[in-house]
């Protein structure tokens, strides 16, 4: 994901002038993952160039500590997630980003 108010770091051909690179470098990734036999959703931010607030380094251990609140991820990205989905369904897929969850489905 690319961030508007941040710059964009450029990568490309090193045998080339730097001016004519354009391979813009994302300031982060993010990875929304459903388990639909639960209702369950979890949602990781990754913080690519280090200047994400909210989101942890592509470089920890562990992929736990990246998970952030739905609210957390659509503020970053400026996606609305589940807008389709009605009612209790809808509710639990928004509340269940927690480390908690994602340890529950490895330990089943």
């Amino acid at each position: 994901m690319f961030k508007s108010d941040r710059t964009i770091q450029k990568i490309g051909d090193r045998d080339q002038p730097e001016a004519t690179w354009d391979i813009g470098v994302p300031h982060g990734l993010w990875k929304l993952v459903i388990h639909p036999e639960r209702d369950e959703a979890v949602a990781f931010l990754f913080d690519h160039q280090g200047d994400l607030e909210k989101g942890c380094p592509l470089t920890t251990k562990w992929p736990s500590a990246c998970i952030v609140d739905l609210n957390v991820l659509e503020e970053e990205t400026g996606l609305r997630f589940f807008n389709l989905v009605d009612g209790r369904k809808r509710a639990l897929l928004r509340s269940t980003s927690t480390k908690e969850t994602w340890l529950n489905w490895l330990g089943n």
